[in-house]
């Protein structure tokens, strides 16, 4: 949250992200070849091959412009699920970022792989956008003012950040938190 001071005649920009795709179920078949695409606003695809989920996209508002240098006030989005290995390796995706994307815990993920990597203030995609998934069953990075990362086969993806910037009395939480 936060106070934006705004001038007659200028317009407020609201980009809200859209959720990345996912499987319909836990039964339903991995897709080969048609990756779970992310959210719209920067989420990050499934892998090509047999796909994980698509990351979230982020939210955003931006005043003076369109491009992403306008960005004022931004909710990271979470990273696309990995492939369940059992039901306490979920390989779920990262949350969205207050300051920084969730990084998942190796221990939740598949066979105990390295997750994708939650964004922060300075690291991550510069442009936004979560990654690509590049290895088998493998979630996309959610969106954010950086993208989060994907992970190693069959992991989820890391979070994007978050980001306050050009508004005053502001206050950020993480995603998997809250107010």
């Amino acid at each position: 949250t936060g106070t934006l001071s705004v001038t007659a005649g200028n317009s407020v920009y609201v980009y809200v992200g859209g959720q990345g795709e996912s499987h319909s179920s836990c039964s339903e078949r991995m897709r080969q070849s048609d990756p779970l695409e992310g959210g719209w606003n920067g989420g990050g695809d499934g892998d090509y091959g047999y796909s994980g989920g698509g990351g979230g996209g982020a939210t955003d508002i931006r005043y003076g412009g369109t491009g992403i240098s306008n960005r004022v006030i931004v909710a990271g989005g979470g990273g696309g699920h990995g492939n369940a290995g059992n039901s306490t390796q979920l390989s779920n995706g990262g949350a969205g970022g207050g300051t920084s994307g969730q990084t998942m815990a190796n221990s939740t993920q598949y066979s105990n792989r390295t997750p994708g990597t939650g964004a922060t203030q300075s690291s991550g995609n510069s442009d936004g956008a979560g990654s690509e998934g590049i290895q088998n069953l493998t979630g996309g990075g959610g969106g954010g003012y950086y993208g989060g990362g994907a992970g190693a086969n069959s992991t989820g993806g890391g979070g994007g950040s978050g980001y306050i910037g050009g508004v005053s009395s502001a206050e950020t939480i993480a995603g998997n938190a809250t107010m």
